[in-house]
């Protein structure tokens, strides 16, 4: 493990993902503190919210006020979890300069494993515990990575939220908030993850499945619904409401080439976030696994010391354990949604498909007819042309100086060597075209011809050879 932690490091100072030029920074911050009363059974939690806007020089103070590694410790029966967010650009590059960010990772006592993570954008769940260093986390989704650690001694997490795709940093501490009396164990970061990335998925899927109907609605083709009721027809002899299938209108096949190809894409880019939702959906079901084993190991999983801190502990991990089986209901039954999503647009896909090969086959037989069109004013030239051929060729003859028309002798000698000569090669060449262009049939013919007279008359003297001998 060692010798990952070197490569980590490693890959952490040659890596591209800070900017290369120094910049100031404001850094989003977020901060949750529950304190508690004297008896696990006394009076309500008290629990607050703050948010700051922190610089590069202010991120290590404020971490280190929690007392991960220095500071004054606050009362024993508190819990603390801190965020800081860390926006990223399109390219990849990091809103942090990279001593920043190393001087705030150091901070967090956080396993320099994580590192390696960090920096090749990994996604799905990763957990690191040595003893060197505080229990680490990473969790790595579509919209953002996350990465914390906590001591067990003081009940403090400390996190690095870094966005990926969109800003929902805000939203993110919003789920943490709705359960901050949970605060007290580091897997609530699990917990609220997995909640905060249903939800996300759930917004997105409408958003998906209406683009879906939206085809499915122009091409004619999908599921009976409200919107295409109008476009179905019953199949002859069958009631719509015995559950029967539709034969529907193939409204798709009037649409144009370029309508089609815009559907295909939309339908291939939903596909490809349902591969993508169905990924992640597999690492929520580990991270949920992950936090069913830490409620069998208990509070001596993270070593923290029987006590007040033990028990809220215990009770704030129980409080999330009992909410599991709806989570997880929830997330199979979504699961089981994906899977169908899937299906409806691979069956789409193939729609599209053909209908795009039905459009591309009519634009072929558009092309023959006007191809035909073009043979008719062909023929028709050439008719023309015939038309007028003889005169021009009189007129040509006689302008030639063959003829003369004050002797007794019209015609020159010259005049019959000319047609002794073109009527044979005119002949000769008529005869090359047809055998170019009727080759198989003349060989057909002479074949035919071939055994006919020749292997006909053999065999016709063999048989009467016999006849003579029987």
């Amino acid at each position: 493990m060692d010798v990952l932690r070197q490569l980590s490091q490693s890959v952490f100072d040659t890596s591209e993902i800070f900017p290369t030029r120094a910049s100031s920074c404001r850094l989003s911050a977020f901060k949750l503190a529950v304190s508690a009363g004297k008896e696990l059974s006394g009076k309500t939690d008290r629990v607050t919210h703050s948010q700051a806007e922190l610089s590069k020089g202010e991120l290590v103070p404020w971490v280190q006020d929690i007392g991960i590694l220095t500071g004054t410790a606050s009362s024993g029966s508190d819990a603390v979890l801190k965020l800081v967010c860390i926006d990223r650009d399109a390219g990849g590059t990091l809103a942090i300069p990279k001593d920043a960010f190393r001087d705030l990772f150091s901070s967090l006592c956080a396993d320099p494993a994580a590192l390696y993570m960090v920096c090749h954008q990994y996604d799905g769940y990763h957990s690191f515990h040595d003893i060197a260093h505080l229990p680490t986390w990473f969790v790595g989704t579509s919209a953002h990575a996350l990465l914390w650690t906590f001591d067990a001694a003081r009940v403090r997490t400390v996190g690095i939220f870094i966005h990926r795709r969109r800003s929902n940093f805000k939203d993110f501490c919003n789920f943490v908030g709705v359960y901050a009396g949970c605060a007290y164990t580091p897997y609530l970061m699990l917990y609220a993850s997995c909640i905060h990335q249903q939800h996300r998925f759930d917004t997105e899927t409408a958003s998906e499945l209406a683009s879906i109907h939206d085809i499915e609605r122009c091409t004619g083709f999908g599921p009976p619904s409200a919107q295409n009721a109008a476009v179905s027809v019953p199949v002859s002899g069958e009631d719509s409401d015995s559950g029967n299938y539709h034969q529907w209108l193939p409204q798709g096949s009037k649409a144009g080439i370029d309508e089609l190809t815009a559907w295909s894409q939309a339908v291939g880019e939903v596909g490809a976030k349902i591969a993508n939702k169905m990924r992640h959906q597999s690492t929520s079901a580990q991270m949920l696994e992950t936090f069913k084993e830490a409620q069998v190991a208990g509070a001596q999983g993270l070593n923290i010391p029987p006590g007040p801190l033990k028990e809220r502990y215990e009770a704030s991990q129980t409080k999330l354990h009992d909410a599991l089986p709806s989570v997880e209901r929830h997330m199979t039954t979504y699961k089981e949604y994906l899977i169908y999503l899937k299906f409806r647009t691979d069956r789409l896909s193939s729609v599209l498909f053909i209908l795009l090969t039905h459009v591309d086959a009519r634009a072929s037989i558009n092309l023959a007819a006007a191809s035909k069109r073009d043979g008719s004013s062909m023929k028709t030239i050439a008719v023309m042309t015939m038309a007028f051929l003889p005169g021009t060729f009189l007129a040509t003859l006689f302008c030639m100086p063959w003829f003369q028309s004050q002797e007794p002798d019209v015609t020159k000698a010259g005049f019959r060597m000319y047609w002794a000569i073109t009527l044979p090669v005119t002949t000769v060449v008529f005869l090359v075209w047809l055998f170019i262009i009727e080759r198989k049939w003349i060989l057909h013919k002479l074949a035919s011809y071939w055994n006919r007279e020749i292997y006909g008359s053999e065999l016709a003297t063999s048989r009467k050879f016999k006849g003579y001998i029987s």
